[in-house]
């Protein structure tokens, strides 16, 4: 079977029709953009002259339109969190934000609803039933898999997550179970960790274990798009390729749902982590590498997965200084990170970045492959930095130079 024939694809556009123009005050001459709803529901800027864009360096992504609201709301609880609201009341909630100093405001209690509506959809998946998993998501969903085995690709709508669930129990040999660790949850962002032990129908005596992260967009109370982001992609897509000397299997075995647990609603959402991490990037945007320092424990520890020059572990702070001296060796003369969407519960904080810069080999600004931080935080300080890409053969690539004839 070909991977065309195993996985579903569709066109993927990057933008809709244009929203709305905005032009800034006069302080900022020559600005003006118009706004495009992006493909992940938001608003984004084109510029009409990008050399103005340069000079005055407004951050990216721009606020959202019309959420400047700075009305207070009360911190979570620790308690697992049982409440549900209507479309209605969620499109309210959305509007009653945290004050804080991010781009984009999170609303608490959206916060909260979101990670009852990932608990229910894993809870319905890890049950292996699907018709209620599909009830979660949008008829728009997107589901991305990276790398080059069988089941890499993107899975569209209702049928195509139907279609990725069925690839797994066809594929697999009879064992198969799920623990998540890790819920954090954001306004419409989430981030979950899990740990998925499995064998194939080809070995079943050979059990693999492969850590995931995933990334969810929410929109409206629903789903509309997730990412499959292994923390080894090497060893998934090991999985996902059937052995050259494989025997035909006799019989495809049903899929036994062993030991499997959903995540916990229990400190999915912590405004206080969230703002800890703002603050680091603050302090990263300003220079300020003590003060990054200062935020950080002293058995800190910077992960950086796979078998490019820039992989393994980095400890202490001096150890990322030297992870940092690493990148600039390969870095040009420009460089810009900003923050593309984030998540954080009591114990863990995920951050998307979005990062242009050019290398020294090609002068050519160019966007990086996305990248996912995963910051562990420990007793008010970040313990451990897993900078884990999103697909990570695009980022070696990209971060490795050509070899010389």
């Amino acid at each position: 079977m070909t991977q065309k024939e195993f996985r579903t694809q569709s066109p993927y556009p990057q933008w809709e029709q244009p929203i709305f123009p905005f032009t800034p005050n006069a302080g900022f001459p020559g600005y003006e953009f118009t706004y495009y709803r992006d493909i992940y529901g938001g608003y984004q800027p084109i510029m009409h002259n990008p050399f103005a864009y340069n000079l005055y360096s407004y951050p990216h992504p721009l606020p959202y339109p019309n959420t400047n609201s700075t009305s207070e709301v009360a911190s979570p609880s620790n308690s697992e969190l049982t409440y549900d609201y209507s479309t209605t009341e969620l499109q309210r909630l959305s509007e009653t934000v945290l004050p804080h100093t991010t781009d984009e405001p999170v609303s608490v209690p959206l916060s909260k609803q979101n990670a009852i509506l990932i608990k229910k959809f894993y809870d319905a998946f890890i049950r292996g039933d699907i018709d209620s998993a599909t009830k979660f998501i949008t008829d728009d969903f997107i589901m991305h898999v990276p790398g080059k085995g069988l089941n890499a690709g993107e899975y569209w709508g209702v049928d195509g997550f139907k279609k990725f669930f069925s690839n797994i129990m066809s594929y697999g040999g009879g064992k198969f179970s799920m623990e998540v660790p890790v819920l954090a949850v954001s306004g419409n962002t989430a981030f979950t960790r899990e740990i998925v032990k499995l064998n194939r129908k080809f070995d079943p005596e050979r059990m693999f274990e492969l850590h995931f992260m995933m990334q969810y967009r929410m929109r409206n109370g629903k789903i509309s798009e997730a990412w499959t982001i292994p923390e080894d992609l090497y060893l998934y897509d090991q999985f996902w390729t059937p052995p050259t000397n494989k025997n035909t299997p006799t019989s495809s075995s049903r899929n036994k749902q062993t030991a499997s647990q959903g995540p916990s609603t229990k400190g999915a959402v912590s405004p206080k982590n969230y703002q800890l991490i703002r603050d680091f990037y603050n302090k990263f945007w300003s220079g300020d590498l003590e003060g990054m320092k200062a935020l950080t424990s002293d058995d800190f520890e910077f992960f950086v997965p796979g078998r490019s020059s820039l992989a393994g572990t980095y400890k202490g702070w001096e150890g990322y200084l030297k992870f940092r001296s690493e990148l600039i060796k390969l870095a040009g003369d420009k460089y810009k990170l900003e923050i593309d969407s984030m998540s954080a519960s009591d114990s863990d904080v995920f951050v998307r970045e979005y990062i242009r810069m050019n290398r020294k080999w090609d002068p050519t600004l160019q966007t990086v492959p996305a990248v996912i931080l995963h910051f562990k935080i420990r007793n008010g300080k970040i313990a451990k930095i897993n900078d884990i890409p999103v697909d990570l053969y695009a980022y070696e690539k990209f971060f490795t130079p050509p070899v010389k004839a």
